[in-house]
């Protein structure tokens, strides 16, 4: 755990330039550490300290880091330097690495890698990002299905040090993937005992262009720590191992919640974007969303002389149009998050029925508890019905067409985190604005002051 006081003294050796007692301090702290403490550096101090440590140690910490960060830090190394780390990293890793850099220099790294790294580097940037392809490592460990127990784990031992993940070993015959084993199942099971025999031929696989959405969704379904990728005759040609679908979890469920606010784009945070970057990802939706206020402007400007006539409706404006995009904000939340984790199913249109009754209900409690304000503050029965009936109506409304826009955009095929958000608060407005002065006329006509 980064400390204080690690901080200080690191900060203090490099100040003296005591390399050899810094290169000492650092050894024994862990990758994830060390990325926050090279965070916390000035620029010209986080190569110096990179560099003391061991290659094995310095590339776990290039891996800890964010994309930006570790973009930054290896433009600073020679390419000696950088070739040296990315000799100890994962092949998924070092693909991640060098698409991060630009052109000329990646292809320059690629040329002085070892042959089969850089071609198996070379062919996972081929596929498109976000993909299976893109995602996986192809340093996973295999073995044959003709094997004995005891020969299978020499194999492993033996070729076991390339692999990211070696808790699963796939059994592969003809390069074609025919079943898995556990390590602990070899270790477990009798030395004599053939792996075609034991291993698992109910195989849990994604090809190399299904989206790393869907992989994550499979790994957590059957609580797998990997998932083979595999082409369409069923060659084994890599794992996207569990870290990485830990950081698409991650990815996905940050941009759910910036597309929910209508920061289209905005899931790759950086501290040094420009502000005219994130122009063109956020004003799209907000021009859309502009143009949906004026409607609502323009249904205020219709009835006006039920304002003038009775100026405490406009009042009550601000927390019936708060009250309807917050619940409709609920509802819309609760379908990205089922969409996204597959629990709605084929019943999701249900939900829309369901947040209907939720709606009521809650509408109900507010309802009941701004009319009887309403009612008592201005002394008019008849406000206190149309404040209160409006607010019940619109929770009704908003809660269902919270859920049902983000259905729609998903049968659509548009992502409905982007596009759901900027859309459902001034829908909601606008029909919540629309009944509580439809229901004003009526109710004040015919129950008077």
């Amino acid at each position: 755990m980064l400390t204080e006081s690690l901080l200080e003294t690191t900060s203090q050796y490099l100040s003296r330039r005591n390399l050899t007692g810094l290169a000492a301090l650092l050894a024994p702290v862990h990758p994830g550490d060390l990325a926050e403490l090279l965070r916390r550096l000035p620029e010209s101090d986080r190569v110096t300290a990179l560099l003391l440590l061991p290659d094995e140690q310095a590339a776990l910490v290039l891996e800890s880091l964010d994309p930006d960060e570790r973009a930054a830090l290896s433009q600073a190394l020679a390419d000696e330097q950088l070739l040296a780390l990315l000799n100890e990293m994962a092949s998924d890793e070092v693909t991640d690495l060098i698409g991060e850099l630009p052109k000329d220099r990646a292809q320059r790294l690629l040329r002085l890698m070892r042959k089969e790294d850089a071609t198996a580097v070379e062919r996972l940037l081929a596929y498109p990002e976000g993909t299976a392809g893109a995602l996986m490592t192809t340093d996973v460990a295999t073995i044959g299905p003709h094997l004995t127990v005891a020969d299978a784990i020499r194999a492993v031992r033996e070729r076991g040090q390339e692999a990211e993940l070696l808790y699963y070993v796939y059994v592969t015959e003809l390069a074609r993937l025919v079943g898995v084993v556990t390590l602990r199942e070899l270790i477990a099971a009798r030395s004599d005992r053939l792996i075609g025999d034991m291993m698992h031929t109910r195989l849990v696989t994604v090809a190399p262009l299904d989206d790393q959405e869907a992989v994550a969704t499979l790994a957590r379904k059957y609580s797998l720590l990997a998932v083979p990728v595999v082409d369409e005759p069923g060659h084994l040609l890599g794992a996207v191992t569990s870290d990485d679908l830990v950081s698409v979890v991650e990815a996905e469920g940050t941009e759910d919640v910036l597309g929910l606010t209508g920061a289209v784009g905005g899931a790759q945070l950086r501290a040094r974007t420009f502000p005219w970057e994130m122009l063109a990802k956020r004003s799209g939706f907000l021009v859309i969303n502009l143009f949906l206020d004026i409607l609502a402007v323009l249904v205020i400007s219709r009835f006006t002389n039920t304002l003038e006539a009775t100026l405490a409706l406009a009042f009550f404006i601000p927390a019936l149009m708060a009250s309807a995009g917050n619940v409709g904000a609920q509802s819309l939340a609760l379908a990205v998050r089922g969409l996204a984790t597959g629990r709605f199913g084929r019943k999701a249109w249900r939900q829309v029925g369901r947040e209907g009754s939720t709606g009521a209900l809650v509408g109900a409690v507010c309802g009941l508890v701004v009319g009887v304000f309403a009612a008592l503050w201005q002394q008019s029965l008849a406000l206190g019905a149309v404040v209160g009936g409006a607010m019940w109506g619109a929770l009704v409304i908003a809660a269902p067409l919270g859920m049902a826009i983000p259905l729609t955009m998903d049968r659509l095929g548009v992502d409905p985190a982007i596009t759901s958000g900027p859309l459902i608060t001034t829908i909601a407005d606008i029909f919540a604005l629309i009944l509580y002065f439809v229901l004003a006329i009526q109710l004040l006509k015919a129950l008077g002051p």
